[in-house]
């Protein structure tokens, strides 16, 4: 009876050590089972900021050809407006040396011989301006 005794306390004692195991075990994969749910959350969330991201890159790349495109075609327009200035620049050039050079002509002309009109007649100009 006594051997039963001890046999019945021990076979009591494994069955308590073994529920105490059991909820262990549950409690463990109950932890383990909430971490993977917590990690499938974050990998969908990574997820979805990753698609935001290649959206926003797209979009950024999009805009990135168009404002290529403006820039050389502002460049061009400011490449043309180079050549004008060039242009222009020039034809001050030769406008400013025939100046220069119709100024020196009148410098090198002779005092004309002036006549000193009365007080009844307007004076008329000395020398007539050259054509060309």
């Amino acid at each position: 009876m006594q051997q039963a005794k001890d046999g019945l306390a021990a076979a009591q004692k494994e069955l308590a050590t073994a529920q105490s195991e059991r909820d262990r075990v549950i409690s463990e994969r109950s932890q383990a089972e909430q971490a993977v749910r917590k990690l499938a959350s974050d990998r969908d969330g990574a997820t979805s900021a990753v698609e935001a991201l290649q959206r926003k890159q797209a979009d950024a790349q999009a805009q990135l050809a168009t404002l290529t495109e403006t820039l050389a075609t502002r460049n061009k327009e400011m490449a043309a407006l180079e050549d004008r200035l060039g242009t222009t620049r020039q034809e001050l050039a030769a406008a400013q040396a025939k100046l220069a050079e119709a100024r020196q002509q009148l410098s090198d002309q002779p005092p004309a011989m002036t006549i000193h009109p009365g007080p009844s007649q307007p004076q008329a100009p000395a020398v007539a301006p050259k054509t060309e």
